[in-house]
This record gives structure tokens, C-alpha cells and sequence, in this order.
């Protein structure tokens, strides 16, 4: 009941649904990716119903969660190293970085078709960059941009660098060319080893991308479960592109401190046993 008490001052009731009905709705919509028509058959709603519940309830919930993704002090990371990163060469250790993408439909105006398209993908998506703590909580989160968008490019203009400190080491894969940047902040830039040109590698280089890419894999691991919100593995409709950030944010808060774990599970306990309860609806009826 804590994420409905979090939320519920903020959504008006309306006469068809109260406020508690919204908050299911929105999550399901969310986590299980269902259709607007699946949503309004188990709710005994209108389509158009459901389109402004959502329309209206995910940035709501967005906002009231984004607390949960705060960039944590140098102090905190240290303290909750693993052991993995107690390495000299890793001990400075503040966040990891990655991008991911979410396939979308082809837009109808031609800029806005150039700005998605992914030549890495080879397809329309938006790109958002992830950035996690050394012990897996996500710190960092920027705004959706389109595909064509570089990981350098999207590193500047989600405002990164404000977060970065003297000090810090940043971990990253090939593609995030910004050693330059890193530097002028006085932090330091750990990515596997270019091969470009290169017939063999030697053996002290690859030790240490076999362990850079060991530390690396846990990014990617966060954000395949926030993608294990089915609203975002699939393709995306330009309809609702506006509400894709805030679904990102909504997906992420999951992957916050171990404190915060207690929400995720007063979320999921408030949800199951009405989502219960509207599967027999359904079934009743049918």
C-alpha cells in the first residue's frame, strides 16, 4: 500500500475507476505491456478510458519514484564496494555507463525518421543512457533521444559530466570516446582495449579486457531487467513516445539501493492480489 499512498493524493478518481483501479492499471500497463483493449475488457472500461488513465498516471508515477534514482557520494560507493572493484586499479570505481535502445515506429515526418534511425540496430529506436554504481543501484538516467544519436553525444547532452568528480573512474564501453572530457574533470576513463589494426593483442591487455568486460557485464545484466518491463521490449508506438522516458524511470527504480527493494515489494504485493481479482472478473464474465 505504500506506492498507492506514495501516489493516490496526486490521481483524481474519476466516476468509472477509482483511484486505486488506476494505479493497477498503470502498473500493469507498464510490467505486463497489455493492450489498451485487454486493459479496458479486465477493468470494464472504455478504451478511451484507459488511454487517459495511462496518458495521465505514468509521468504521476514517474515523478513521485524519481527519487529513488539519486547519484550517491563518493563516500557511499566506497563503503559498499564489492569486491571485485577492491582492486587498485578499479578502488576509484563511481559508476558504469551504457546505452540501450527501444525499437519504435517509423515516423511519417522525414527529420524525425533521420533523428531515430540506428545503424546499429537498423531501425527507428530512441536511446537513453543507464549509468549504475559499482554495487549495481542505478545513479544516473537521462532523458529518450533518437537512435541516431552518439553514445559521446548523448553522454554531453544528458549532462553526465555535472555528475563526475575529481578523482572518480568511469567505466564504459568502446564507443564512449570522452577520455578528453573525463579529464578535464580530473576522472579517469576504464574501456576494453580498441583492436583496430591490431593482428594479435598481448597478454597483459587481454587480462585486463577480460576484466573490465567482468565488471562491464554488470550494467548490461540492469539493463536487461529494466526491459523486463514489457511495455519497453516491445516496439514502440509513436503515440506513445511522449510517455517513454517516464516508463524508462518507472522500469529503472527497481534497480535502486537494497533499502529501497522494500518499496519495489510493496508495489508488487499491492499489485498481484488485485490483478488476481481481475483475471476471475474476467473470467466470470466470459
Amino acid at each position: 500500500m505504500f506506492v498507492f499512498r506514495l501516489v493516490s493524493d496526486f490521481i483524481a478518481p474519476l466516476k468509472s475507476m477509482c483511484q486505486q483501479d488506476q494505479i493497477l492499471m498503470t502498473l500493469m500497463k507498464l510490467r505486463l505491456g497489455l493492450k489498451n483493449a485487454d486493459l479496458a475488457l479486465r477493468f470494464s472500461v472504455s478504451a478511451s478510458t484507459v488511454s487517459k488513465v495511462i496518458n495521465r498516471c505514468i509521468p504521476i508515477v514517474a515523478v513521485r519514484l524519481k527519487f529513488l534514482i539519486h547519484w550517491p557520494s563518493k563516500e557511499t560507493v566506497k563503503r559498499n564496494l564489492p569486491k571485485k572493484f577492491r582492486k587498485k586499479k578499479y578502488s576509484n570505481g563511481r559508476v558504469i555507463i551504457d546505452c540501450s535502445e527501444i525499437f519504435t515506429e517509423r515516423p511519417y515526418n522525414l527529420k524525425t525518421r533521420a533523428k531515430t534511425w540506428s545503424n546499429y540496430k537498423h531501425h527507428h529506436t530512441f536511446k537513453f543512457l543507464v549509468g549504475i554504481t559499482p554495487y549495481g543501484a542505478v545513479s544516473f538516467l537521462s532523458s529518450s533521444w533518437g537512435g541516431r544519436i552518439s553514445d559521446k553525444d548523448i553522454t554531453l547532452k544528458s549532462r553526465f559530466y555535472n555528475k563526475v568528480e575529481y578523482g572518480d573512474m568511469i567505466m564504459a564501453d568502446r564507443g564512449f570516446t570522452i577520455s578528453e572530457e573525463l579529464a578535464l574533470k580530473g576522472a579517469t576513463l576504464v574501456m576494453p582495449p580498441f583492436t583496430t589494426g591490431r593482428t594479435q593483442l598481448p597478454g597483459r591487455i587481454v587480462q585486463d579486457a577480460r576484466q573490465i568486460s567482468a565488471l562491464r557485464i554488470h550494467v548490461e545484466r540492469a539493463i536487461e531487467r529494466i526491459k523486463n518491463f514489457q511495455i519497453l521490449s516491445q516496439i514502440c508506438p509513436l503515440t506513445f513516445a511522449p510517455l517513454l522516458g517516464d516508463s524508462v524511470l518507472c522500469g529503472s527504480y527497481k534497480l535502486t539501493s537494497k533499502a529501497n527493494q522494500v518499496i519495489l515489494m510493496a508495489m508488487l504485493s499491492m499489485s498481484w492480489p488485485f490483478l488476481y481479482i481481475k483475471i476471475l472478473r474476467v473470467k466470470v464474465k466470459c
